[in-house]
C-alpha cells in the first residue's frame, strides 16, 4: 500500500478528473488524501477521500464574476509550495499528483525529491498554446518554467480522447499519456424526452457577461417548443433570471441524472461538461465563457468532429434560437455525437490513470 497526495484547487472542471482517478487509486487500497481549498471538502467527502485543507493560500471563490487575469496571481501563489511542503512534513507521500496549473507546487515537490505525476484534465493543446502565453507567462515571472515542469514528471495524464486532442497529431514528450476522460463509461439508456429537454449549463465559475449571455439563452428556450433545465451552478441565484414557463432555473441539478434524457446540452465548453454530453450521445451548443480560457478550443474542436455549434458570449437570441432549431433538427448531429460518445465510453480513464500512477509507485 502506497500513499499518495493529490494536489488540486477549486477550478471548476479540474476537479472531477482528480476526484475520479483519487477514487480509482484508493479502490486499489492505498492511502489517498486531497490537499486544496476547503470549499472542495463536501465533494471530497462524497467520493469517501479524505481532505487536508490549504490554510496560508489566498481566499479564493471561482464562483464570483470575475476577470480570468484574478486566476494568474492564484496559480503562482508562493504560499501553495508552502502548503505542499507543509503537507509533505507532516506525511510524506510515496508520490504526488498535481494539477498541471499549480506551478509553485511542482517545484516544491521536485525539492522535496518525491516522485510526481502531472493531471492535464482537458486539452493538451490548450496547455501547449494559449496557456504558455498567459497563466505560464506569470508563471515565469514568478521564476517557474511549466513545461520544463510537466516535462520532468514521471508521467503526464491527459484526461480526454486523444482524436479530439489537437496536441496528439504533435510530438511529445515520452511521459504524456492520454488516459481517455474520466467520467461515465457505461452506454446511456435511450429514453428522450418529448417534447425535446434541453440542458443549460454555463460553468460554476464565474466569469463576467455570463449573466447577460444566459439571459439570452433563456430567452430563445422560450420561444421554442422545447424544456428546458438551466443551471447557474452557485455563480448567482437563479430568480436573477426571468425564466418563461417551459424553462426552469436552478442553482445545481445532477447532470448525469438529467443527460440521459437531453437531446441537446448547451455549454460553456468546459470540458468535464462536454465530455460527459457526448458520454450520453447529446450534441452541443457551446458558447464560451472566456476566450482566455480552454472553452473555446473544446467547443471548436467538437464542433470540426460535426457534434457542436459554436457562438460567441455576445450572440444574439435569435442565433442562439437559431442554433438550437438546427442541431435538434437534423440529425448529423446525433449521429456524430453518438460516435463520439462511444469513443468517449470505450476506455475508463480513471482506471488507466490508476494504472499509470501504480507504475510510477512501483518503480519510483
Amino acid at each position: 500500500m502506497a500513499d499518495l497526495l493529490f494536489v488540486t484547487m477549486d477550478a471548476g472542471g479540474n476537479v472531477p478528473p482528480m476526484l475520479g482517478i483519487a477514487r480509482a487509486t484508493a479502490a486499489r487500497g492505498h492511502r489517498v488524501r486531497l490537499l486544496g481549498h476547503e470549499r472542495l471538502r463536501a465533494r471530497v467527502e462524497a467520493e469517501e477521500l479524505e481532505l487536508t485543507p490549504f490554510k496560508q493560500t489566498r481566499r479564493w471563490d471561482a464562483s464570483h464574476e470575475q476577470s480570468v487575469l484574478r486566476w494568474a496571481p492564484m496559480l503562482t501563489d508562493p504560499l501553495l509550495g508552502e502548503e505542499v511542503r507543509a503537507a509533505c512534513a507532516d506525511r510524506r507521500p510515496d508520490v504526488a499528483v498535481v494539477d498541471c496549473m499549480l506551478a509553485p507546487v511542482h517545484d516544491a515537490v521536485d525539492r522535496l525529491g518525491i516522485p510526481r505525476v502531472v493531471l492535464t484534465h482537458t486539452l493538451k493543446s490548450y496547455y501547449d498554446g494559449p496557456y504558455l502565453y498567459l497563466a505560464g507567462a506569470a508563471a515565469r515571472l514568478r521564476g517557474h518554467r511549466v513545461t520544463a515542469q510537466w516535462n520532468r514528471a514521471r508521467a503526464n495524464l491527459v484526461t480526454t480522447v486523444a482524436e479530439l486532442d489537437p496536441a496528439a497529431r504533435r510530438r511529445q514528450a515520452p511521459n504524456v499519456r492520454w488516459t481517455g476522460v474520466v467520467g461515465p463509461t457505461t452506454a446511456p439508456t435511450a429514453h428522450r424526452a418529448d417534447p425535446p429537454l434541453v440542458l443549460v449549463s454555463m460553468s460554476t465559475n464565474g466569469f463576467r457577461g455570463q449573466r447577460k449571455s444566459l439571459q439570452r439563452i433563456v430567452d430563445a428556450l422560450g420561444e421554442l417548443p422545447v424544456r428546458a433545465v438551466v443551471t447557474t451552478g452557485g455563480v448567482f441565484a437563479p430568480d436573477v433570471l426571468a425564466a418563461p414557463r417551459n424553462v426552469t432555473v436552478v442553482g445545481y441539478t445532477d447532470h448525469l441524472a438529467i443527460m440521459p434524457e437531453c437531446s441537446l446540452v448547451v455549454s460553456h465548453g468546459g470540458h468535464s461538461t462536454v465530455f460527459r454530453a457526448l458520454a450520453h450521445d447529446a450534441p452541443l451548443l457551446v458558447i464560451p465563457s472566456s476566450r482566455m480560457t480552454d472553452q473555446p478550443q473544446v467547443g471548436r474542436a467538437i464542433a470540426d468532429a460535426g457534434a457542436a455549434i459554436c457562438l460567441s458570449r455576445s450572440a444574439s437570441t435569435r442565433a442562439i434560437r437559431s442554433a438550437i432549431e438546427t442541431l435538434l433538427r437534423e440529425p448529423r448531429f446525433h449521429g456524430v455525437a453518438s460516435e463520439l460518445g462511444a469513443r468517449v465510453r470505450a476506455v475508463d480513464g480513471a482506471s488507466t490513470a490508476a494504472d499509470i500512477i501504480a507504475e510510477v509507485v512501483a518503480d519510483p
